[in-house]
């Protein structure tokens, strides 16, 4: 709705962003479970927020810890659509470099751009906060998944092998098991972005396709927990807090 009082796109990100930061000091303070659990994460890990803010950045900043943010680019007025931007955070090694700091890669590319203990966030529907380096300002690069139009542009390269969601995150998502954290199915395009996680997880017949997904989440109503159900997900009906205590609870 935001946008459709917006002509203009970079005024609606402007809006956007202005929101994200008036929700972000609102919460400012307040402890988040899942950031707990990201930073006891033994390197390297990944995770896929689809949160437009970078409050999980900003949190890993301030414990100084290293990684990378990689999204997709959804529009830019330099041609490169369809690429993925590679961001650096300011504790990495190669972050003081130019060259490597903030980079466009094709998907296919990824693999080689990322050094092997590299801790990665992938912020799969982007963020307006991801515009303010130099190079996103100069290429024009617009990240954001949010408006119907944009998931339909964003989902229809899903079927592209150049610009669908890369190897180094499809790979482990078709062996390992993905864990929601606070994923409300209730939202419409939470729903759509879900069904891309399954599908990359390939078809239930393969083998390596058969280990169900978690869930950590209290299902706010009876259809959203049906929702689940049709993902074939194992749900943990607990509060991520409690979740996180328990992870956390040295060994007796």
């Amino acid at each position: 709705m935001l946008q459709l009082r917006r002509e203009d796109r970079g005024e609606f990100l402007a809006d956007l962003r202005e929101i994200l930061e008036s929700q972000a000091k609102e919460r400012r303070g307040a402890p988040i479970a899942a950031f707990e659990l990201v930073r006891a994460l033994k390197p390297p890990w990944n995770v896929f927020t689809t949160t437009y803010d970078c409050e999980l950045e900003r949190f890993l900043d301030s414990a100084g810890l290293p990684y990378v943010i990689v999204c997709h680019v959804l529009e830019s007025t330099s041609g490169d659509a369809g690429k993925v931007m590679v961001v650096r955070s300011r504790h990495h090694p190669r972050a003081g470099d130019p060259a490597h700091a903030v980079v466009l890669r094709e998907t296919t590319e990824l693999t080689l751009e990322l050094d092997p203990d590299d801790c990665v966030v992938y912020k799969l529907l982007g963020s307006p906060f991801l515009h303010d380096s130099e190079l996103a300002r100069s290429r024009g690069l617009d990240t954001v998944v949010i408006t119907e139009s944009d998931h339909i542009t964003f989902l229809s390269r899903m079927a592209d092998q150049k610009t669908t969601i890369p190897n180094h995150f499809a790979v482990p998502l078709t062996t390992s098991r993905l864990l929601f954290l606070g994923y409300n199915l209730d939202i419409w395009h939470y729903r759509l972005i879900g069904r891309v996680f399954r599908r990359v997880q390939g078809p239930s017949q393969l083998p390596r396709a058969r280990k169900k997904p978690f869930v950590v989440r209290e299902p706010i109503s009876p259809l959203e927990e049906q929702f689940w159900r049709h993902f074939q997900v194992e749900m943990v009906n607990l509060e991520l807090s409690t979740l996180v205590r328990a992870l956390r609870r040295p060994p007796s």
